[in-house]
């Protein structure tokens, strides 16, 4: 699709996204949008577990904010407005850090949590209009991240930022805006954009777990004030205070923004989780990983274990020491490199229940932690996307090392979890979820969503991700 002279990036945006239909999504990004649909469902139910105490303030106030007639609150079943159940399921979808990201950044999370609650008051929407808003919202969000010359985290901000814009476009799409509005949705959401990195680098803030809330509940706003004419900036990208003046000093490559607008979605450059915890850590987890499947390490043997990459994301995942080798909370853990490395080094892999209180006081990880050491170096740089490749040392009481150098995480493209796998980690997300939801109903939510373009109204879906016992089922069983 041509970008017309001297237009506003959000216009050639908001033009695709209009005229998208599902014939022209290619398989890859059919599935990559059914990837995400599914996984941010599991691990947004899973997140009513393990994620409680994060998530309670929100549970607590939204269920006082009842909606007769409303949209089924996500596990719960509670009636609740859209925007309501938008931000309930928002908020549970990264609490986690289990959902999917690409370079550095989340495209499902926010964008999904926006539009399959909104499906339920805008229906009857069929799978393939769902899977295309998913796939422009995905596509946004990861085109915004991978035009940028270094990683967004090094302009301060957090990887959630472009969450809201996806979120926007993805619920323009269910509620069928032209192009004006679509861009007028872009233009409103550039206002409820933000997220700093201080809620990373710093400890104690529950804000990373349930940001996903704010952005997909602005996003969807931002699109349904568009619907009933609320006008929004046309400039929102590119003019003198847009998205990338504004928030990254014009330093990104327009033309790759641009480039294959309407022709090609990103969404097949996801990448989807194995270990329940910050994309960045995984490049090290993963690298451990394919160590321990080289041959075993015996963890009572390591003397000395050494973190190496190219981010200055490393530091502040590393540092301070005290905090990061045996961090108070989960949702600090998930960031906490060292304490993830005596994790992986002493049990082979990283599950849900390492971040349970239990599993805070892991000793043996803890004193794993304690002999990580980290290093950056400019080798290890960013070259296209994501943080750069990562290397592990683990110094072995023998006076060996081994070592190994990676350049993407598991569940890369590169690097891709089968479907089955994906099914498997939502089952284990159900499993541990507070909800309740019935094998069955789950088996049941798997197969729509395998089989989502051929589903005539996709609250199907939602009949299944609801208690049995819940008041609310009759309503999306309507």
């Amino acid at each position: 699709m041509p970008v017309r002279p001297h237009e506003d990036a959000s216009a050639a945006i908001a033009r695709a996204a209009a005229s998208w239909t599902f014939e022209d999504l290619a398989p890859a990004t059919v599935d990559a949008a059914k990837r995400g649909i599914i996984d941010t469902i599991g691990v947004s139910l899973a997140a009513t577990g393990p994620a409680g105490a994060d998530v309670a303030p929100v549970r607590t106030w939204l269920e006082d904010l009842r909606a007769p007639g409303g949209v089924p609150a996500l596990g719960y079943g509670w009636p609740l407005t859209s925007q309501d159940a938008i931000f309930w399921m928002g908020a549970l979808s990264h609490a986690l850090d289990y959902d999917d990201y690409a370079d550095i950044v989340h495209p499902s999370a926010p964008v999904v949590s926006a539009v399959l609650p909104l499906a339920q008051v805008t229906a009857p929407i069929d799978g393939r209009r769902l899977l295309v808003a998913v796939a422009v919202g995905q596509d946004l969000v990861a085109r915004i991240a991978l035009s940028l010359r270094k990683s967004l985290a090094d302009f301060g901000w957090l990887p959630a930022l472009p969450g809201t814009l996806g979120a926007a476009l993805g619920a323009a799409t269910v509620l069928g805006l032209d192009e004006v509005r679509t861009r007028n949705a872009l233009g409103l959401a550039l206002h409820r954009t933000s997220g700093t990195m201080e809620a990373l680098t710093g400890v104690g803030s529950a804000y990373r777990a349930v940001r996903e809330g704010f952005d997909a509940q602005a996003g969807a706003a931002a699109a349904e004030l568009a619907k009933r004419g609320m006008r929004g900036d046309p400039n929102s990208f590119d003019g003198e205070f847009g998205l990338f003046p504004q928030f990254f000093d014009n330093d990104y490559d327009r033309d790759f923004f641009l480039a294959g607008v309407g022709q090609e979605l990103l969404g097949p450059r996801i990448t989807f989780k194995p270990w329940p915890c910050a994309g960045h850590t995984h490049l090290y987890l993963t690298a451990i990983s394919e160590m321990q499947q080289q041959a075993p390490i015996a963890y009572k043997d390591i003397r000395r274990v050494v973190v190496i990459g190219g981010s200055k994301v490393l530091e502040q995942q590393c540092e301070p020491s005290a905090l990061r080798t045996a961090p108070p909370h989960s949702i600090d853990a998930k960031v906490s490199i060292p304490f993830l490395v005596g994790k992986m080094l002493r049990h082979g892999t990283v599950k849900l229940d390492d971040f349970s209180a239990q599993g805070l006081r892991d000793q043996d990880a803890i004193d794993i932690a304690n002999l990580v050491e980290w290093r950056l170096d400019p080798a290890f740089g960013r070259v296209d996307e994501g943080f750069g490749p990562a290397r592990v040392e683990v110094l072995m009481a023998d006076g060996t090392t081994r070592s190994n150098r990676v350049e993407q995480s598991l569940g890369h493209p590169q690097k891709p979890l089968p479907w089955s796998q994906l099914v498997e980690k939502f089952h284990d997300c159900l499993a541990v979820s507070d909800a309740r939801i019935p094998m069955t109903s789950a088996q049941a939510v798997v197969d729509l969503v395998d089989d989502l373009e051929n589903v005539e109204d996709v609250r199907q879906v939602m009949r299944h991700l609801v208690s049995p016992n819940s008041p609310a089922r009759s309503h999306v069983e309507r």
